[in-house]
């Protein structure tokens, strides 16, 4: 990839390599001193094909298979940082993440047989395979919850 960039002239070969530090195209005219519509065409003059190391909360949230909704935005993002995965920058109200980071999100497992869940398929912070799992979870903690209730009671 390098030998391509030096091949392109050497403005476009700057504009490529701060895309992929993360900058947006504001930021890469300012470095430049260009707008960010030249920014933008010298990115597109490149014949390499440029991919944006940064997506945000919401692109995320289509990644994985979730119905974005700003609403739910901030709880996925709470969510995300919860698995482990943190925030690259917040700029305008967005949050953006590393893609790469998205790669290494780790499986999760019901908390009552143990079976992997799809990430597409998590719900708030209980994690079950299903409703039944969820339910007899539950039941299961009711009657240990009386169970020491009685004990301490004699």
């Amino acid at each position: 990839m390098s030998v391509q960039i030096q091949r392109i002239n050497s403005r476009s070969a700057q504009a490529i390599q701060l895309r992929g530090q993360g900058l947006t195209l504001q930021e890469i005219g300012g470095v430049l001193g260009v707008t960010k519509e030249r920014a933008r065409q010298l990115l597109a003059e490149s014949p390499i094909p440029i991919f944006n190391p940064l997506v945000t909360t919401h692109g995320v949230m289509k990644l994985l298979g979730f119905k974005p909704h700003g609403s739910r935005c901030a709880s996925f993002k709470r969510f995300l940082q919860r698995m482990g995965l943190k925030p690259v920058r917040e700029l305008n109200g967005h949050t953006y993440w590393r893609a790469e980071d998205l790669q290494v999100l780790p499986t999760i497992y019901c908390r009552r047989c143990g079976v992997a869940i799809p990430v597409a398929r998590l719900r708030r912070r209980a994690f079950f395979c299903s409703r039944a799992c969820k339910d007899r979870f539950r039941a299961a903690k009711r009657y240990s919850a009386l169970k020491t209730a009685k004990e301490e009671g004699r």
